[in-house]
């Protein structure tokens, strides 16, 4: 069952208006898992790669389930690659590579062997360039023949695990009688596609997680019948977490983490505050809304400078703005010269809410004051520079987006279908 919690931390209203600030938090269920243990024996291993492998192996191997025995990984001449220990908390491994070439025949691959019982040795066989370079049927057979008749006087073989690709097994299907044989010789023969052949191997000596589809929580906050939402910011500080304004002034978010948490700040326009109703329709969830009124000051002047901005969106050009600047410029004034939110200083990394609030009303402010500036001179406004932290303006003087952060301001009576 996923919780959507709405922590609303202080507000202030109006007859008109109402702003309010706090946290919301969306809890999702995680999800489902099934654990395969290895199908291999859990003791120490020896495994032989080659060059087209080992690379692939260690970038799987590392995310694989972690066991306590042994590993020990060799290319064909024998040499040691990495070692994982049993006392390892994890699958990481060094950084050697594979300088050598696959070997032309089998019998050449230097098998370890380990007198110490039990321990299982995996050979990994992806090329078999002795088969391939002959092209008559009875060159092939003979030179199968002599190669695993060398190869089985060096090593005792039924104590090998061999994983093969489904091109070389297939050749070798056509030499029926020898087909027999070397099945039998080996331990255990696993046959898979050159791209399965080292997932299969991981899978096989570790196990492997089969994980349920990813949290994916879509809800939607709604404000009352006779409510408006006229600004939504949301700060995606923790998790992951979307949110942009929908018709019949709703909020749309969405989450793809088993918690994720935003800072918000949203202003409602109403002709009652009465009529301020939250709820949140997935998970049929009413809060209440009774917090008193901030009476410190800051709200009214954060309520002032959003609504000062929706009446500059209200305008349609340049003329306009002016206009309005020569009948009321005492507001123009205090927004260019006399606002407290100038001397705020920045805390990008927004550790609290109050960080979040200062920084966003003072990047508002500079917005503010680059219109109007753009007014009088007469020319477009420049972009402010926030490579951190921004917000999304729909204004007819400029329209930009930064990745961290999302704002909508948008004045009464005009929103999304």
């Amino acid at each position: 069952m996923s919780n959507v919690n709405l922590i609303i931390n202080n507000k202030y209203s109006t007859d008109c208006n109402t702003l309010l600030y706090g946290e919301l938090e969306v809890i999702v269920p995680s999800p489902t898992s099934i654990h395969h243990p290895p199908l291999c024996d859990l003791v120490d291993k020896n495994i032989v790669l080659d060059t087209h492998t080992y690379k692939l192996f260690k970038d799987l191997f590392c995310k694989s389930p972690v066991h306590s025995e042994n590993i020990t990984v060799y290319d064909q001449n024998g040499f040691i690659l990495s070692k994982y220990l049993s006392n390892r908390t994890n699958n990481n491994s060094g950084t050697v590579d594979v300088t050598t070439e696959p070997k032309s025949m089998i019998a050449d691959i230097v098998i370890p062997t380990n007198d110490i019982s039990p321990v299982v040795t995996i050979l990994v066989l992806t090329s078999y360039k002795g088969l391939s370079s002959c092209n008559f049927y009875e060159n092939k057979e003979r030179t199968v023949s002599i190669d695993m008749k060398n190869l089985r006087s060096k090593y005792d073989l039924s104590k090998v695990i061999l994983f093969i690709t489904d091109t070389i097994y297939t050749e070798l299907t056509t030499f029926y009688d020898f087909h027999k044989e070397f099945i039998k010789v080996f331990n255990r023969v696993h046959i898979m596609a050159f791209d399965k052949i080292v997932p299969s191997l991981v899978e096989y000596i570790a196990g492997t997680v089969v994980s349920g589809s990813k949290p994916d929580f879509q809800g939607i906050l709604n404000f009352g019948e006779n409510v408006q939402v006229t600004t939504a910011h949301f700060s995606d500080i923790k998790n992951h977490m979307t949110t942009n304004i929908r018709g019949n002034n709703r909020i749309h978010f969405t989450s793809t983490n088993t918690i994720s948490r935003s800072y918000f700040v949203i202003m409602l326009y109403h002709s009652n505050r009465d009529d301020v109703k939250i709820t949140e329709s997935t998970t049929h969830t009413e809060y209440e809304f009774l917090c008193e009124n901030d009476e410190s000051g800051n709200m009214s002047i954060m309520m002032n400078g959003l609504l000062f901005m929706d009446l500059l969106n209200s305008f349609k050009d340049h003329d306009a703005v002016r206009r309005y600047v020569q009948t009321d410029p005492i507001n123009t004034v205090l927004y260019l010269f006399n606002s407290p939110f100038k001397s705020y200083k920045h805390n990008y990394t927004v550790t609290t809410i109050n960080d979040m609030l200062g920084n966003y009303m003072y990047d508002l402010d500079n917005t503010i004051t680059k219109h109007l500036l753009a007014v009088i001179n007469d020319s477009p406004p420049q972009i402010p520079q926030l490579p951190q932290y921004g917000y999304k303006v729909h204004s007819p003087f400029k329209n930009y987006a930064c990745e961290r952060q999302t704002s909508v301001y948008m004045p009464p009576n005009a929103f999304d279908a």
